[in-house]
């Protein structure tokens, strides 16, 4: 049984724009979530001194998080949507998709895990 489909990727990026703080990819991300019709039940986003940002928004289907690193033009993200009640393959891909298309990365490292 797979329990579902876990993605884990490195965005490297020709700018830093979208890495200092949080507030465009929170801005993007809340409102990406709920028009797949994801459930948040918590959110945490901090900005760090002279740059760069962690976030997670915990779903009750899981998680999607985003760790950046301005100084190396990278980008760290990780979603998982459990399979509990139903197949959300399609939905966690939707989610590194639309992630990529809001970074436009030069390159990108990519894992899928089927749990």
């Amino acid at each position: 049984m797979v329990t579902g489909l876990h993605i884990i990727a490195g965005f490297h990026l020709q700018s830093d724009v979208y890495l200092q703080t949080y507030s465009e990819w929170k801005a993007f991300a809340i409102p990406m979530v709920h028009d797949l019709h994801l459930n948040i039940v918590g959110e945490v986003h901090h900005d760090f001194t002279g740059g760069g940002f962690t976030s997670v928004i915990c779903l009750t289907e899981s998680h999607l998080s985003l760790h950046t690193y301005p100084e190396l033009k990278y980008a760290a993200f990780d979603v998982y949507l459990s399979n509990y009640t139903k197949d959300n393959s399609l939905l966690t891909k939707e989610l590194y998709e639309r992630t990529c298309l809001f970074f436009t990365p030069n390159d990108v490292d990519v894992h899928y895990i089927h749990r």
